[in-house]
């Protein structure tokens, strides 16, 4: 290259930086000549003598044929820009290939000037970007999600496919053209853009916004459904795209939602609640174990119930107790434990076995219930022979019903457990569910009744009733909308009551509202007071009825297993008014429901009596 000028050293170098070499050939002497960055395309010596049949050498025989027609045609006065593949050294390259022709006035040519490139690179891009097209193109037809394919650089949807048409209820020709950010919720597209234009470059699974909130996919009837959306962005030949795979995630978020509220219903229960291994060892307490036991869950977890032994039950007690839990049945006794300070305490404990999905116990949960107070309150009522029915009776409807309903509750989660586990059906997990509800809403009621049984007649105490009813009504409004509840309420009105007088309300009320079958439920809610001594609260609905059967056990003052009612709710209300120096009394509504009132001691009256 010494004796090139400098014109020609800088045309040899770009041409060397390009991959681009320049050859001519002269028609009438047959003499082809090429630069030397021909020969290095080519792996020749530039000492080497080339021809048109050393070159043809060098194609690949499967394009040979091609070349030869492309170059024929250019002769004839056709265009010739070709590609194909040669073969150098043993290794396959590709070649883009031009030329102009020189002819004489008889058509004849005379000289021809092209230039050659090496593509080689160039097509093994393409066809890695083909592949990569092919290998997303049988995703999107296969994906059981729906898959949008939006434009990197616009957000435009691109592509779909038929389980997106299906999300979105519209043809994918609909969908084309669509933003992506109209995929989401009205009113939300900022943000959405925002959150697309980040994971263009990051990519991964997305379920949350910027500010932690979920992220929502909107159907074709204008539903907003949870879900999350794997994001991968591929570059195609037209561009980089991004593909998102949309996964509804209803089910997931109302199963954390659900198991969420049912472990902080467990963490909130009155009642010391604690689980166990199927071996007996502890694996979780809540906080009322922590505060009746005096033992915190760092002491408790990883020992056994054993750290509770007081001595006081015989070993054929304990025994019972792991017969009956191995068998797969319940467990409901007192026993008597001991605090972490050494303190004597009455519990009285359901252990109930937990299946797995084969059916076989892989745990234990057991719920308690300190009746020390009530233990103690008993040995004093012995004495006192005008609480002894009233006890007895209490005692009769706690333990009546509380097994009644435990074992029912207990039951249809061991049937509906074994039955979804076989089926794989969400709808008898939520039975499960539901059942476990009702279990804690058991033992809180009997919670409330401990309450009453463990006080005296002093447990009354002045009470704004005017305020206890309007925060029971604006929490039952917000937790049931649909519901009109209506009342008129004096500024203030004081009475004498027991000090749980709230949950008698709150029982009263919630029975009016969650069990109104009406096409448009309605509750009223009056307080007055007719005299100077007497308060009088009426609740009216216009629901089913309270059933007769639910009242005579009430009025008779007793249940037994052939007229009882259904749950604690209307003894609850019934014992709490009457420790409060009151009454209460059930009635028809016209048309259609009950009327529950409630007298009660006006607070003036009461102090003047004492």
């Amino acid at each position: 290259m010494s004796d090139l000028t400098p014109r020609q050293t800088h045309l040899a170098q770009a041409q060397q930086i390009a991959d681009i070499g320049s050859w001519s050939f002269d028609f009438e002497r047959e003499q082809l000549e090429w630069s030397e960055e021909c020969y290095r395309i080519f792996g020749m010596d530039p000492e080497e003598t080339v021809t048109m049949d050393r070159f043809m050498g060098f194609v690949h025989p499967d394009d040979e044929p091609y070349v030869r027609e492309q170059w024929e045609s250019a002769l004839e006065g056709a265009e010739y820009d070709i590609e194909h593949r040669i073969r150098v050294d043993g290794a396959v390259r590709w070649v883009r290939e031009r030329a102009e022709l020189t002819v004489a006035e008889d058509g004849t040519p005379l000289e021809a000037i092209g230039v050659v490139q090496d593509i080689t690179d160039r097509k093994r891009r393409e066809q890695r970007l083909e592949e990569t097209k092919t290998r997303y193109r049988s995703l999107l037809r296969a994906a059981p999600d729906p898959v949008f394919v939006a434009d990197a650089e616009t957000g435009e949807i691109v592509e779909a496919n038929e389980a997106a048409a299906d999300l979105r209820d519209q043809p994918r020709e609909e969908i084309l053209g669509l933003h992506q950010s109209d995929l989401h919720p009205d009113g939300e597209s900022e943000r959405y853009r925002r959150l697309f234009e980040r994971h263009v470059e990051e990519g991964g699974v997305l379920s949350k916004l910027a500010d932690g909130e979920q992220v929502y996919a909107v159907t074709g009837d204008g539903e907003t459904v949870p879900v999350s959306i794997s994001v991968e962005t591929v570059e195609l030949p037209q561009g980089q795209v991004v593909y998102g795979i949309f996964r509804d995630v209803s089910e997931r978020t109302t199963r954390e939602k659900e198991l969420s509220t049912f472990r902080q219903a467990v963490e909130s229960a009155g009642h010391p609640i604690l689980f166990t291994d199927r071996d007996g060892t502890i694996e979780y307490v809540n906080p009322a174990f922590e505060e009746t036991t005096g033992y915190s869950a760092e002491m408790a977890v990883g020992r056994t119930p054993r750290l509770l032994k007081s001595g006081e039950m015989d070993d054929g007690f304990y025994e019972e107790l792991w017969e009956t839990i191995l068998s797969g049945e319940v467990f409901e006794g007192e026993v008597v434990n001991r605090r972490a300070d050494g303190e004597f305490i009455h519990v009285d404990q359901t252990i109930a076995p937990v299946e797995d999905d084969s059916g076989e116990i892989e745990r234990f949960v057991a719920v308690n219930s300190n009746i020390t107070d009530l233990k103690r309150r008993q040995e004093q009522l012995e004495e006192q022979r005008d609480r002894a029915r009233d006890l007895r009776q209490r005692l009769s409807v706690l333990n009546r019903i509380m097994r009644h309903d435990l074992r029912s509750s207990v039951n249809i989660i061991k049937g509906n457990a074994g039955l979804a586990s076989a089926r794989h059906d969400l709808e008898m997990l939520e039975t499960i569910q539901n059942q476990a509800d009702e279990i804690l809403e058991i033992a809180e009621n009997a919670r409330l009744i401990e309450e009453s049984l463990a006080t005296t007649e002093d447990a009354n105490t002045v009470q704004e009733v005017t305020a206890l009813l309007q925060t029971k009504i604006a929490k039952l409004r917000r937790e049931h909308p649909s519901v009109s509840i209506d009342s008129t309420l004096p500024e203030a009105l004081p009475v004498s009551a027991h000090h749980r007088l709230d949950a008698a309300l709150e029982q009263i009320l919630r029975n009016a509202v969650e069990h109104n079958d009406a096409d448009r439920p309605v509750v009223q809610v009056h307080l007055r007071s007719p005299g100077t001594d007497r308060v009088e609260i009426v609740i009216a609905d216009n629901g089913p009825g309270i059933p007769d059967g639910e009242i005579e056990p009430l009025n008779a003052e007793i249940e037994h297993a052939l007229r009882h009612t259904s749950g604690l709710g209307l003894w609850i209300a019934y014992w709490l008014v009457h420790e409060s120096g009151g009454d209460i009394s059930f009635g028809e509504n016209d048309p259609r429901g009950t009327t529950v009132t409630i007298r009660l001691p006006h607070a003036q009256q009461a102090a003047q009596n004492r």
